[in-house]
């Protein structure tokens, strides 16, 4: 049975690897966050292990050049999806006149919130939002997919947040298809509405 288990647990490739580092590290998190402070050291080790067993050399060390988010199609083609902002025209834009007082983070802030936003694209599409046959799923199985493991009210803003990868009308499409069908139920008006699953009630 033990050898059954780690033969179903053993990563088959690199995707698979870096899954295995993204839960390593959110184990380490969530079992000891109260010991790990919120410094640059700290922070470096966790990337460092989050890559580890991908084997990416570049694990533990602050970004130093520019990165692609990149898509390889069926015929071998490489496709640019996305493009960061460059770590040294954000960071010379945030410091801009510290010494002075007078720099403005937003440069960098806004870079952080499109790293972050990239990663958690690349992640649902690998694991969660992918057919059986590794095609990539529609707006509206993505959409419903969130809708069944939600549990209470949400909103189409918490949908919208929640299916990063799907562009926000096609997310409000996929609840109005998703209430017509009986999956979900639509509560309140305007400002107020709120969508709960139907199998709630």
């Amino acid at each position: 049975m033990k050898q059954l288990f780690e033969e179903k647990t053993t990563p088959r490739n690199r995707d698979e690897d870096e899954i295995m580092g993204y839960r390593d590290v959110l184990n380490t998190i969530h079992e000891s966050n109260e010991y790990i402070p919120i410094r640059s050291s700290y922070i470096l080790q966790l990337h460092r292990d989050l890559l580890k067993r991908a084997g990416l050399s570049y694990g533990g060390h602050y970004k130093n050049v520019q990165n692609y988010i990149n898509e390889t199609k069926p015929d071998g083609t490489v496709v640019t999806r996305f493009t960061p902002v460059a770590p040294y025209d954000t960071l010379a834009e945030a410091d801009a006149s510290w010494h002075e007082g007078k720099n403005d983070p937003t440069p960098f802030i806004r870079y952080m919130l499109q790293a972050v936003l990239a990663c958690y694209t690349e992640f649902e599409e690998r694991v969660g939002f992918m057919t059986a046959n590794g095609g990539k799923r529609s707006a509206y199985d993505i959409v419903k997919t969130y809708t069944e493991k939600k549990i209470g009210k949400f909103t189409g803003a918490e949908a919208v947040e929640h299916c990063p990868s799907v562009g926000r009308s096609s997310v409000l499409a996929a609840l109005k298809k998703l209430t017509e069908e009986g999956y979900i139920i639509r509560e309140g008006t305007g400002k107020n509405t709120f969508y709960v699953r139907a199998d709630s009630k």
